[in-house]
């Protein structure tokens, strides 16, 4: 089980750190560049798509249903975060794609689903840290020491 788990912070916590500090931190598109946020939109849809796959077959192979459930809300969540991936990138497509001006980026319906996407992949990683700690603690102390004797 922890290959899976190791599987999902490959797939969600690594691309985003590496896209974030490639494509939106300035450190290698630098910030005056505005096709970098688009660019980033266009790598990371499919990197969420990806991520929901495995979330869906971790579902499905989790040994508890504590970790099923923290699964599906990480699963519910980057649903979320691709419908507003997809929405900032129809947005920014049909405000000039990667000559986009930089008021797009600070008006709806940009930050209408900005917001949705933030929050779903943020929130999923949060969940990502829980399923990890709660994996740890099943597994540690195993389900049977935490049931009532009978």
């Amino acid at each position: 089980m922890s290959r899976s788990i190791g599987r999902l912070w490959l797939f969600l916590f690594v691309p985003f750190v590496i896209l974030v500090l490639s494509f939106m931190a300035g450190l290698v598109v630098p910030h005056q560049d505005r096709w970098g946020h688009a660019a980033f939109h266009l790598i990371y849809l499919p990197v969420l798509a990806v991520s929901c796959w495995a979330l869906w077959r971790f579902i499905g192979a989790a040994p508890t249903r504590t970790q099923r459930v923290i699964a599906g809300l990480m699963l519910f969540l980057q649903s979320i975060a691709i419908f507003g991936h997809a929405g900032e990138l129809v947005t920014v497509i049909q405000n000039g794609f990667f000559n986009a001006p930089e008021s797009i980026f600070k008006e709806n319906p940009h930050m209408f689903f900005a917001k949705f996407a933030i929050l779903g992949i943020m929130l999923s990683l949060v969940l990502l840290i829980a399923l990890t700690i709660t994996a740890f603690i099943q597994r540690r102390w195993g389900r049977k020491a935490w049931l009532p004797a009978s």
